[in-house]
């Protein structure tokens, strides 16, 4: 989700089935204003391979008691996700900074590269 939207940690950990606009000729995701790193509430477009494979699991969390309010990630990884992507990145053995010594924190690059 993170590298194909370039949501940052706080937009992923408020996201509910409600975010999200399958649908509609555009499929979109929505995060609320008061976790936009912009502070206005933000529509990010969806690839169709990603949402070929959120179907299904929205649709499960959905039946769930508590219906479209259901969070996709709970918990408190959010505030500690620079320190799971290094854990990641090592176990991948690939280097978390650049040939400049810059932290690897975000994957927008990447998501602003990719097609719809």
């Amino acid at each position: 989700m993170a590298s194909t939207t370039g949501l940052r940690a706080a937009g992923l950990a408020c996201l509910t089935v409600a975010s999200f606009d399958l649908d509609g000729d555009l499929p979109t995701v929505t995060v609320n204003a008061g976790y936009s790193r912009r502070r206005r509430r933000d529509e990010q477009p969806l690839r169709a391979d990603l949402v070929d494979l959120l179907r299904p699991v929205l649709a499960h969390l959905a039946s769930g008691p508590a219906g479209l309010e259901t969070q996709l990630w709970s918990g408190g990884w959010a505030g500690r996700s620079a320190e799971m992507l290094r854990g990641h990145l090592a176990a991948a053995g690939i280097p978390y900074l650049d040939e400049q010594d810059v932290f690897m924190t975000s994957t927008q690059s990447v998501a602003c590269s990719w097609p719809l």
